[in-house]
């Protein structure tokens, strides 16, 4: 027979008791993830030459710390095939991560048609 054999149902833990152990640990590993061994949001900019407007500074930070905690999330897992890093796209919003891809959608053509190239931007 291909197919494996149904297994257990496995037990329960207590659903309480497991909250309240595993609450702080989870409240804190992906900030203190994040954060190990990577550089600061400055030592970041600096780094790959990056410069933003001064009112976009707050928002750019915040980015920057969510992509940290993407990164130690992949890599905290012990089934990955790949390491995330830090690259100059990590503080980029989406819509500069498509264009600096030449992902679009004005381009994209319909059912037969042939997908004109998109035109990319210089990176540095």
């Amino acid at each position: 027979d291909l197919w494996p054999a149904r297994l257990p149902p496995h037990p329960r833990p207590q659903s309480g008791m497991l909250v309240a152990m595993l609450l702080p640990l989870l409240l804190s590993a992906p900030a203190l993830a994040a954060v190990a061994g990577a550089p600061s949001f400055d030592a970041y900019a600096q780094r790959f030459g990056l410069h933003f407007p001064e009112a976009e500074l707050p928002a750019r930070r915040e980015l920057y710390q969510k992509r940290l905690e993407v990164i130690a999330a992949q890599n905290g897992r012990e089934d990955r095939l790949w390491t995330a890093g830090v690259n100059d796209f990590t503080a980029a919003t989406e819509q500069e991560i498509a264009a600096a891809l030449g992902y679009d959608r004005a381009l994209r053509g319909g059912a037969g048609s042939a997908a004109a190239p998109a035109k990319r931007p210089l990176l540095r």
